[in-house]
């Protein structure tokens, strides 16, 4: 078409897009398209490429509600499909939506196997989701394809290094020596494989990165791989460069594991180095608190007693630091929600306390059955100890005064600041035929605020197991639960029942998912629930051994806090 030639009869009806610059059709042509229908039959039907342009217009502005809406318009026709597939996987992206991104660059692959931008996208989305093996095999065809790129390169070894394929992963690395002088990144991956695999070249990998690059966390991963190799002198200089390189918010690692790890250097290398010493002290200061590290510490041969005696008595004031700081936090965290949201706390008084009544409500899942013959005595200690004015003061659940009382049998109370000012424990031991035990609890007169809760948060922990890898099962129940002394059958769908332990994304015999620490169990409930609890009398708490597998231990029951 000549320059000044008029244009086509065509062309005066729908707007030519190679005419205008795109961002003004794109400004002006959704206004047109949806404004008027008589607008819309002057322009014509538009076509599927004019979709396509206007979703990647708004994409280039980030506006990706709008571009999504565009581009699923132009996907329904086949020669805008696989693009608009593949960019609709992008703003998915972008989004964070990375499941449903990668859906869509696989559904390109399978119409387009050798899309290398395809394979690209989806084998960076499966990292992010986590699909690593996945990705492997994604990266595995784009290198096949794009041999030479770098970054996918860096992404393919990253891969193997996550899979723990460490050999696999340096050999990608070192078969691109160009990437590996040219990309410090790469290097420095490169010395992490070698690393793992415990190989004393790793050595020079970390000097070549330190000697352009700086990292107080690759000063610490070299120092390691220094103290491997026994040379201490070197390695204790890359600890105490780390160490410099840090500041107080750091992690992985922190100040405090930096200058344990130091101490611990010194202990080997130097015994008697009284800036052992110092530092193992600065370490506790700044933080750590990996207590049964510094109690293996103080089992070091080449340690003297009184070195050992040492760090026996830093080891015993840093536990009751993190106790009490510990206890604090709590507290304070309880005293701060209740007041910003009215909780109220339901008490659980000792004097009214008794070994637990067979359930109505029987729980599946445990080992053995549910009855008097199966359910195990409760321990009775008593942490009353007796002032020199007569006056008897309940004692903390470290106290080492508390007798075992064999005429009692049920809960006993102590206190415990992590949880609350007193709470009752059940102290138990099961195996064999002994199955379950538990204890019960009247409530009282504040027992009417049940049927207006929305939530009740339950403090608990344990104390004192015999084995914390054994399976158990602790569950919580509310209701007109069976009194000792009426010794009335139990309704059933009167009761709302909880599992408190273990949560739910936890396996039940994880040992790692066990410790001693304070941990709340929250109880949402419905109308019907609330409905139920109109009528609660007691609480009651129950321990079930899953497998049979003998163990004993405690539960500490704070007071349940109302909201």
């Amino acid at each position: 078409m000549k320059k000044n030639a008029p244009l086509s009869p065509r062309f005066r009806r729908r707007p030519f897009l190679s005419i205008f610059p795109v961002i003004l059709f794109f400004t002006l042509y959704p206004f047109l398209y949806s404004s008027c229908a008589s607008i819309r039959i002057a322009l014509g039907a538009p076509t599927a490429e004019e979709y396509y342009t206007i979703g990647m217009a708004y994409f280039e502005l980030g506006k990706f509600e709008d571009a999504e809406r565009w581009l699923n318009r132009a996907k329904a026709a086949d020669k805008t499909l696989n693009a608009s597939e593949y960019n609709l996987g992008r703003i998915a992206f972008e989004t964070g939506r990375y499941e449903e991104a990668a859906v869509l660059f696989e559904k390109v692959l399978a119409k387009d196997p050798v899309n290398v931008m395809a394979l690209k996208a989806a084998a960076y989305t499966r990292i992010k989701t986590g699909e690593l093996e996945a990705a492997e095999k994604l990266y595995q065809r784009v290198l096949a394809l794009v041999g030479d790129s770098a970054d996918d390169g860096y992404n393919y070894a990253l891969v193997l290094y996550a899979l723990k394929k460490y050999e696999d992963a340096e050999k990608h690395i070192a078969g691109n020596q160009y990437a590996l002088l040219e990309n410090k990144d790469m290097l420095l991956l490169y010395a992490r494989t070698q690393k793992a695999q415990d190989k004393i070249e790793a050595i020079d990998s970390y000097a070549k990165w330190l000697l352009d690059n700086s990292d107080p966390r690759v000063n610490y991963e070299y120092a390691q791989v220094l103290e491997n190799a026994e040379l201490y002198a070197r390695a204790l200089e890359e600890y105490r460069a780390s160490l410099d390189g840090l500041t107080a918010d750091s992690k992985e690692p922190s100040k405090g594991e930096v200058r344990y790890t130091i101490a611990r250097l010194l202990f080997t290398a130097d015994p008697e180095n009284p800036e052992a010493i110092t530092e193992l002290k600065a370490a506790v200061a700044d933080g750590y608190n990996d207590f049964e590290a510094m109690e293996k510490l103080a089992q070091g041969e080449k340690i003297s007693a009184a070195r050992k005696d040492e760090i026996r008595v830093i080891v015993d004031d840093a536990r009751r630091t993190e106790k009490e700081r510990a206890a604090q936090r709590l507290a304070a965290e309880a005293e701060a929600a209740a007041q910003a949201r009215n909780a109220v706390a339901l008490s659980l008084p000792p004097d009214g306390a008794f070994l637990s009544e067979v359930p109505g409500l029987i729980p599946g899942g445990l080992y053995g059955s549910l009855d008097l013959g199966s359910r195990a005595s409760l321990v009775y200690r008593n942490y009353l100890e007796s002032k020199v004015i007569g006056t008897p003061t309940l004692m903390d659940i470290d106290w080492s005064g508390a007798s075992v009382d064999s005429g009692k049998t049920g809960p006993y109370p102590v206190k415990d600041g992590e949880l609350s000012s007193q709470v009752l424990i059940a102290e138990f031991a099961l195996g064999g035929e002994k199955t379950w035990t538990g204890f019960e609890v009247p409530l009282g007169e504040g027992r009417s605020i049940l049927e207006q809760a929305k939530t009740i948060e339950v403090p608990f922990k344990f104390y004192g197991f015999s084995d914390t890898a054994a399976s158990f099962t602790v569950i919580l129940q509310l209701g007109p639960l069976s009194d000792r002394n009426r010794g009335l059958s139990e309704n059933p769908s009167g009761i709302v029942e909880r599992q408190l332990y273990p949560p739910p994304e936890i396996e039940m015999n994880n040992p790692a998912a066990f410790n001693t620490l304070g941990r709340i169990g929250t109880i949402s409930l419905d109308d019907n629930e609330r409905r139920k609890l109109k009528d609660a009398t007691h609480l009651r708490l129950l321990v079930l051994n899953n497998q049979g597998r003998p163990f004993s231990g405690r539960v500490l029951l704070g007071s349940p806090l109302v909201r």
